[in-house]
């Protein structure tokens, strides 16, 4: 069988493929098996069952460690876009590039500041993107761990309690 693994529809057709032929290889043989009179347990001897033995808090920090990566990436891209298009696009169409290109400033150390200022924006956005990512997911533990009840407020009486009766 030819596919191509490049390809998302080769592979699936190829999957479907293949169940096709093991479903249609399982029933020749099993009635081969049921023509000679024999059980088509002999194929099969082991009857295997699989579970998960990762506990819902390992399940979740596998879940977040694939994830997280993504997320600060991305965190970290829009953070450093739009300063970076500002800082460039945006002098030129403000007309304030020139006067910085004709100032006595080294190329190179107009080139290094602004992409010092591009990759601080992101690391601070990534930085409180992350922050408040963590604050969200403490806040919805602690909303499931609580059995999701709300709170109850109290209000302090503004009479003195009595402490003898007459």
């Amino acid at each position: 069988m030819l596919y191509d693994q490049a390809s998302r529809g080769s592979e699936v057709a190829r999957t479907r493929m293949q169940q096709l032929l093991e479903s249609y290889q399982r029933r020749l043989v099993a009635e081969q098996l049921a023509r000679r009179g024999l059980d088509t347990m002999l194929l099969a001897p082991l009857l295997v069952e699989y579970r998960n033995v990762a506990s819902a808090q390992k399940m979740g920090g596998f879940v977040m460690g694939m994830i997280l990566p993504y997320m600060i990436m991305m965190l970290v891209m829009v953070g450093a876009l739009h300063t970076a298009m500002d800082i460039t696009a945006g002098e030129k169409e403000r007309r304030t590039i020139e006067t910085l290109l004709v100032s006595n400033i080294d190329r190179r150390q107009i080139v290094a500041g602004k992409l010092l200022t591009a990759v601080a924006m992101g690391l601070i956005t990534a930085l409180m993107g992350l922050c408040s990512l963590g604050l969200t997911v403490l806040s919805g533990l602690s909303i499931f761990t609580s059995g999701a009840r709300t709170p109850t407020w109290r209000w302090r009486s503004r009479r003195p309690a009595c402490c003898c009766r007459s």
